[in-house]
């Protein structure tokens, strides 16, 4: 499954200039959760470039609906990128 997500980018906190697209791909990341799986997505998303370093992503919320996974998915993700 391979889902587009715009991420909202800007020059500076709290201003939106842009928006780039972001494909994740939960069905080729490796690990056996959904929560692994996303954060190897959003790992790689950042190391390869398509995301910046320090890019604000989407709510948790909004990322779980576009995903089709639940909150806490995505929240336990965004846990292990910030450890």
């Amino acid at each position: 499954m391979v889902t587009a997500w715009p991420v909202l980018q800007g020059h500076r906190p709290g201003r939106i200039t842009g928006q780039v697209e972001l494909y994740l791909d939960l069905a080729t990341a490796p690990g056996r959760s959904l929560a692994r799986r996303t954060e190897h997505a959003l790992r790689e998303a950042v190391v390869s470039g398509r995301v910046a370093p320090g890019t604000r992503m989407p709510a948790t919320r909004a990322l779980a609906a576009q995903l089709g996974v639940s909150r806490g998915v995505v929240a336990e993700a965004y846990a292990q990128l910030a450890a």
